[in-house]
């Protein structure tokens, strides 16, 4: 019986499917190029320009846990972060900010109580006319008594007025910044109370000056007792501190346990010279500018490059 028409065709169409077939075989299973297979056998697909997302991949010259074979991060340590010239961690910043501030901290407690003094308005000032700077930086005195600058300009010294209440207005110059400083505030009270006992009167017009004689070394700065101080404020009358700490009618040079002196009634002005004369080793400093009704603090100091050892007087007492 011949085949019909439909018989003949379906032989036709079942002989290309079977050539498929076997062409799949033959180009598919050969050498197994195609990476989804499950026999992954070498040689394979896993070179430098893998197309796949096998999630072990050939991309071993980056650091990151994925497959981009795109990735070039492999210069940069830093985590999370983009900022590929510094190594700062979970940082953003591609100017890195990780310089010094400029700053001097200035802690302030009361004269007598040494109680921290809070509420002091801290201006830094122009060394050679006292007065306020301009633009003016102003800051105040917290609960601890910090009076605490960050300068953007950095200068090597500040010049700073300390006004408070019913203190005394005090000012102190030339101050190395990037330092902690530490700086008493007389009470109109307590400076009445000792002009007093020092037979003084307080002329209005007039200022104090209040000095303290050091040696400063690397190892940090010591009282030099036995100083003989003399200046050219031409009026003051001059008092040593005794081991009290305050002036002393009976004290006739610095004292070792706080070599440190006051001058009442300093006429309004200067620049004045102030000369220490240790057992005949002198050093000398300036009273940039004395106001009336305030005082100025300073200090003479015998520096380590100059004299290797604090200069007081063997027996010295």
């Amino acid at each position: 019986m011949s085949k019909s028409r439909f018989s003949r065709h379906f032989e036709f169409l079942l002989g290309i499917l079977l050539v498929l077939f076997t062409s799949l075989l033959v180009f598919g299973c050969g050498d197994d190029d195609d990476d989804d297979s499950s026999d992954d056998t070498p040689p394979d697909d896993d070179t430098d320009d893998d197309p796949d997302d096998d999630t072990a991949d050939d991309d071993t010259t980056d650091d990151d846990t994925d497959d981009d074979t795109t990735d070039d991060d492999t210069a940069d340590d830093d985590t999370t972060d983009d900022d590929t010239a510094d190594d700062d961690t979970a940082d953003d910043d591609t100017a890195d900010d990780d310089t010094e501030e400029t700053y001097v901290n200035f802690h302030l407690f009361d004269a007598e109580t040494e109680a921290d003094v809070e509420g002091v308005t801290c201006t830094i000032v122009d060394p050679v006319s006292g007065e306020p700077i301009a633009p003016a930086i102003v800051e105040t005195s917290d609960s601890d008594g910090v009076c605490a600058f960050l300068l953007a300009d950095e200068p090597a010294q500040i010049s700073v007025r300390f006004e408070a209440g019913d203190y005394v207005t005090h000012y102190r110059f030339y101050v190395e910044t990037n330092s902690e400083v530490d700086q008493f505030m007389l009470s109109e009270e307590l400076r009445d109370i000792i002009a007093g006992d020092l037979s003084v009167t307080i002329d209005p017009l007039d200022g104090i000056v209040f000095g303290v004689v050091q040696w400063a070394s690397a190892g940090g700065v010591e009282y030099v007792g036995c100083s003989d101080v003399t200046h050219d404020a031409g009026g003051g009358e001059l008092f040593y501190t005794d081991e009290t700490g305050f002036p002393s009618v009976s004290q006739t040079s610095t004292s070792l346990a706080f070599s440190a002196f006051a001058v009442f009634n300093v006429p309004a002005g200067g620049p004045y010279t102030f000369e220490a004369d240790t057992d005949g080793e002198m050093t000398e400093t300036s009273a940039n500018k004395v106001f009336a009704e305030a005082l100025t603090f300073f200090i003479l100091s015998y520096r380590e490059e100059l004299w290797p050892d604090n200069p007081t007087p063997v027996g010295c007492t």
